[in-house]
């Protein structure tokens, strides 16, 4: 594959200078936005599937499910769950194996069911999401969100790529506010068989990818 992506380009030069008091307040208050009947729908679909019997993978932000795929080959022995809110994206999936269940429905109100549930993951991957580079986007990022401390919540291990590593060092240090200090962050090496299009794309425009791993 022939890359021409672009590099992130942000106003942004170093860490936010707002994320520690951002993400203080939202551990300290709960979000309250009313959650969606569809979310609900689908909560009760994914409790249908699993049956609480396997371990539990969460690919957040799948997008065409690619990643969802391999990571089921990879986790064998669980029910590995790719959710996205695209019914375009998620209509592009190849076959997947029985392991494997994809779901329609946005992460913050799903997050919110399946912590109020107690659920606890396995493992949670969110692969390349979009990084809202402008300053000003903050609040747009995961880390920034008032969901942010539900998803610490969910436990298991936690796999976070970009190509942006301001984006992974501002999680890093959320996830330290959190509570959640057993983390490494590296540049990722080169991936023979990338997770995503989005992984296939960047690695051969010859960006730097960056993985962080939060055991929640």
């Amino acid at each position: 594959m022939q890359g021409n992506s672009s590099p992130v380009i942000s106003n942004q030069a170093g860490l936010h200078e707002q994320l520690e008091a951002m993400v203080r307040k939202h551990l300290q208050t709960q979000f309250q936005r009313p959650i969606a009947e569809h979310a609900k729908q689908a909560w009760q679909q994914l409790k249908t599937e699993w049956g609480g019997a396997r371990p539990l993978v969460l690919d957040s932000g799948c997008g065409t499910a690619q990643s969802t795929l391999l990571l089921a080959e990879k986790h064998a022995d669980c029910l590995v769950v790719g959710v996205d809110r695209s019914i375009a994206r998620l209509e592009k999936r190849k076959q997947l194996p029985s392991n494997a269940f994809l779901l329609r429905t946005n992460l913050e109100d799903l997050w919110r069911l399946m912590a109020a549930d107690q659920v606890q993951l396995a493992y949670h991957y969110l692969l390349y999401p979009n990084p809202y580079p402008k300053a000003a986007q903050l609040r747009y990022r995961w880390h920034g969100s008032p969901v942010f401390p539900v998803l610490t919540q969910l436990g298991g291990e936690l796999t976070l790529r970009s190509n942006w590593d301001v984006y992974l060092q501002e999680f890093q240090q959320a996830c330290e506010l959190a509570g959640k200090t057993d983390s490494s962050l590296i540049e990722l090496p080169y991936q023979p068989q990338p997770l995503t299009a989005f992984e296939d794309k960047y690695q051969a425009s010859q960006q730097a990818l960056w993985q962080l791993s939060v055991s929640l």
